[in-house]
């Protein structure tokens, strides 16, 4: 049997105390429930009408950045629950803003896919440098960052490849100069 799902955004599956404070997001997708109901597939889109706070972290949608809007991110929910096994793949596209203040770090910019089994890459870029110690290390400067997170769930292993195109330059109390230097 298959089910088509479709939800407007705007739905408050909570009551009492906390009924404002978790909205559903739009919905659109199928489920998918086999013979004796031993197996369920879901493949949905998740639209979030707004930015998606979870403590210090804020997720937009790329798009809303370039139109200065507050839409949230798009979230791809794929699950696999078939002959005993379970797998959960979550696609994520969004800008990731983690706190708030003059030395945050520049938005993140986060677009792949993560599963419960298997093997996961996500791209991830900073548009802009970053000054993490602007009052006691001036100097110091960050540069707008490019690569990839990869997860291995078999081996659980992270791997972490990042790269910058502007050379680093860091000055401190003319004890030591770095000029043009380039990390890989």
């Amino acid at each position: 049997v298959e089910l088509w799902l479709k939800a407007h955004p705007g739905w408050l599956p909570m009551s009492g105390l906390f009924s404002n404070t978790f909205e559903a997001p739009a919905f659109k997708g199928s489920v998918n429930i086999g013979a004796g109901l031993m197996s369920l597939k879901l493949n949905a889109t998740v639209q979030y009408p707004s930015s998606l706070i979870l403590g210090p972290l804020s997720l937009f949608s790329t798009a809303a950045l370039q139109t200065d809007s507050n839409s949230g991110p798009t979230i791809g929910v794929k699950i696999d629950s078939t002959d005993g096994s379970q797998s959960m793949t979550l696609r994520l596209a969004a800008a990731i803003k983690l706190g708030s203040g003059p030395y945050c770090p520049p938005l993140l910019y986060v677009n792949g896919e993560l599963n419960t089994i298997g093997f996961s890459t996500l791209s991830v870029e900073t548009l802009q440098p970053w000054r993490p110690l602007a009052s006691s290390v001036p100097d110091l400067e960050v540069p707008a960052l490019r690569g990839e997170l990869s997860f291995d769930t078999t081996t659980s292993t992270l791997s972490v490849a990042m790269t910058h195109t502007t050379p680093i330059s860091v000055s401190i109390d003319s004890v030591l100069d770095l000029d043009e230097c380039l990390v890989n």
